[in-house]
């Protein structure tokens, strides 16, 4: 077995269990476990499995995804560190024209 072919089988395994860590928290919902109502006593406070339990971020996280919200803060990132390698340069020919170091 290649790595390649290795890392598939560990992401298939982890899916796999986000799979049935899902399922139980679908039919928890669905047996309304969560049956904890609001202040009136009108509503549930879980409505929807993803209230509690974000599957889809897990499933994102194990296939090495990224949201647009990480893309941005990574975009924002580069560019920060981009401008700090300017200002390490414009800082060094500074002190070399000025004979320190």
């Amino acid at each position: 077995m290649t790595p390649y072919e290795f890392n598939l089988r560990i992401k298939a395994v982890n899916l796999r269990a986000i799979n049935e860590e899902r399922k139980l928290y679908v039919n928890a919902l669905a047996t309304r476990i969560f049956t904890t109502p609001d202040e009136k006593g009108q509503r549930y406070i879980f409505n929807e499995v993803k209230d509690v339990y974000d599957f889809e971020k897990l499933e994102r996280d194990v296939r090495g995804e990224i949201s647009q919200r990480e893309a941005e803060k990574l975009s924002e990132l580069e560019e920060n560190a981009r401008r700090l390698e300017q200002a390490r340069k414009i800082v060094e020919e500074r002190r070399k024209q000025r004979g320190t170091k």
